[in-house]
């Protein structure tokens, strides 16, 4: 067993060698990455190179004596030409590893959005975008994840936005700062499909409790500020290998609701709880707009594991239920169809599982790498006698 993981380390050293990123230049955008430095505070590295193991760049928050927790703060006062200037006019460069790197943002309260790319919503059999909250800590870029056999452990790439101030109904996103970083938004696929409302799939019901598990939100290892945020976004383009083989691939232009709309509709909740997580009434955001800091999640394109169950298959797992009398122990029709397609999603070797080494990636935006591990109970029914 020990030579098994030692063999999926490697596997995953090779993956993260082989995704060196084109960091954006400066003129065009300044990326922003945080560690804990020496003197106990945070620092904030303009990241000017990235071999996909390590960091290298001019360390802003020596430089301008700004040691904040948000990296978008560190930048207040100055223009985008102001930090090219004096970015490019420093020598001195430091160099972090990704594992030395904290989450890109902090937080544990952001507003999301489900079925923003049309392939993803045919394979989701849902048609219409729709908002939740995700409501759990971010994690670092080099990232593990400790599989639960009751899971039906799935990946979603996406694109993550934050603001450097509150977005409110009279904000206008041409005078703010936005940053961009790749996030990943793990599911557990078996809790979303016992709690989702089939009557209103667009109410995200289910989708928060999900969404939200400790461990279920790496970030980018930098968030990435353009000097044209409107023109750079779009030409991303997300990315997602497990065990380097493809399973995601999208432009970000291809999104149904564009970052403008996304904002429009977050903001329009006013806060309002419509939503529950862990079985609380919660809203998108706390207060009166989208705080800086929160991580705006802008939905994922297709290739994901899940597959929503077609009309027959509910037809027939629902007329099973009649005839086999489920009902009469206390199990729906609908919950007994559901169950049935948890077993079928089972049986699909698409779902994530101990050992699986996940890339995560957004051009320019740098990538994330999960490792999945098993549980203490999972490696040993795997240990051979």
């Amino acid at each position: 067993m020990k030579t098994l993981w030692m063999i999926l380390g490697l596997l995953g050293s090779l993956i993260l060698q082989a995704s060196a990123a084109d960091v954006a230049p400066l003129r065009e955008a300044i990326s922003l990455a945080r560690y804990a430095g020496t003197d106990g505070r945070i620092h904030t590295l303009a990241v000017l190179e990235d071999d996909g193991q390590a960091v290298s760049g001019v360390d802003l928050s020596q430089l301008l004596n700004r040691y904040d927790a948000y990296s978008l703060d560190v930048l207040l006062g100055y223009s985008h030409e102001d930090l090219t200037r004096r970015i490019e006019a420093e020598n001195s460069r430091v160099k972090r590893a990704y594992t030395d790197l904290l989450p890109a943002v902090a937080g544990s309260h952001h507003p999301a959005l489900g079925i923003n790319y049309t392939e993803h919503g045919r394979e989701a059999r849902m048609t219409e975008p729709f908002l939740f909250p995700k409501m759990v800590a971010t994690s670092a870029a080099v990232h593990q994840l400790t599989y639960q056999p009751e899971w039906l452990l799935d990946y979603e790439v996406e694109l993550g936005v934050v603001f450097d101030r509150t977005i409110m109904a009279t904000t206008s996103l041409d005078e703010v700062r936005v940053g961009f970083l790749v996030i990943n938004d793990f599911t557990d696929r078996a809790s979303l499909m016992r709690h989702i409302n089939t009557k209103n799939l667009g109410s995200g019901a289910g989708f928060s409790d999900a969404k939200s598990l400790p461990n279920f939100f790496p970030t980018g290892p930098y968030v990435v500020v353009p000097r044209q945020w409107r023109t750079f976004y779009q030409d991303l383009e997300l990315q997602l290998t497990v065990n380097g083989q493809p399973r995601q691939q999208e432009k970000a232009e291809n999104m149904v609701w564009k970052l403008d709309k996304i904002v429009a509709e977050v903001v329009a909740t006013q806060g309002q709880k419509r939503w529950e997580s862990h079985h609380q009434p919660a809203a998108l955001f706390d207060g009166d707009g989208i705080p800086k800091g929160a991580v705006l999640l802008t939905g994922t394109p297709s290739g994901v594991a899940f597959n929503a169950p077609g009309g027959g298959f509910i037809a027939g797992a629902i007329t099973k239920s009649i005839f086999t009398f489920s009902w009469l122990r206390g199990q729906s029709p609908i919950a007994y169809m559901k169950e049935r397609h948890i077993q079928a999603q089972r049986r699909k070797p698409l779902y994530l599982q101990p050992g699986d080494v996940v890339v995560t990636s957004v051009s320019k935006l740098g990538h994330i790498t999960t490792t999945i591990q098993p549980t203490t109970a999972t490696a040993r029914q795997t240990k051979r006698p």
